[in-house]
């Protein structure tokens, strides 16, 4: 299946046959669809998980799902384990910058488990740049963020709020 606007191309019977069809026609009652064709539905994605680990079916849908579920509610951090996925919201969002904020992640840096404190707080590049720095001073190693994406993906600007926030915690040791 392929979407284009509101038109869904879809098989419906027959594996040869390929029509077009609006969303709303697929909602008419009796529709048969194989059910090898489909994929498990979850109402945690629905909520918006904030560690995708913890997703109960794991599909491709799924986790797209939750992203965007995530998304429209301007929670543009999300967890795959270790791994912070951030969407860029083409706009500010005030809240996730604040000192409010910040000093609820300060805390990883100070707590005898930070895993179970950064399981505690929302998704955050803080909680990254947290550990990392937990890690630096624990271990006494090189610690590196790793950033990437595609071009516009919002890099530069999660590298100076990564940047400003190990720079607040090294001034407060």
């Amino acid at each position: 299946m392929s979407i284009d606007g509101e038109n869904v191309k879809c098989q419906i019977t027959d594996p040869e046959e390929l029509r077009e069809c609006t969303e709303n026609e697929l909602k008419v009652p009796g529709l048969v669809v194989p059910l090898n064709d489909t994929l498990e539905y979850s109402e945690l994605a629905q909520q918006g998980i904030p560690d995708m680990v913890e997703i109960d079916e794991l599909n491709p849908a799924t986790l797209l799902y939750n992203l965007m579920s995530r998304y429209r509610r301007d929670e543009i951090y999300t967890y795959v384990g270790p791994i912070l996925l951030v969407l860029n919201p083409f706009k500010g969002i005030p809240h996730l910058g604040t000192e409010e904020t910040r000093l609820k992640y300060v805390d990883i840096v100070f707590a005898d488990q930070p895993l179970i404190k950064k399981k505690e707080l929302p998704p955050h590049s803080y909680a990254i740049s947290a550990l990392a720095y937990y890690s630096l001073k624990k271990e006494r190693q090189r610690q590196g963020i790793v950033i990437s994406g595609e071009s516009g993906a919002g890099k530069t600007e999660s590298a100076k709020v990564c940047m400003e926030f190990l720079t607040k915690l090294a001034a407060m040791n």
